[in-house]
């Protein structure tokens, strides 16, 4: 896997689902930057 900003992303978003399952929260959204005008984001509405 290329460490690129969207495999970062999608890296981080796995790690961070799971612990906020299980805390009964929803993951709604992450945004993570590489410089201000280069960035990826998730969000749960576009992957239902």
């Amino acid at each position: 896997m290329q460490p690129s900003c969207e495999n970062l992303l999608l890296h981080f978003k796995d790690i961070l689902l799971p612990v906020f399952t299980k805390h009964k929260l929803k993951l709604q959204y992450v945004k993570l930057s590489e410089t201000p005008s280069s960035y990826a984001e998730w969000n749960v509405e576009d992957n239902k």
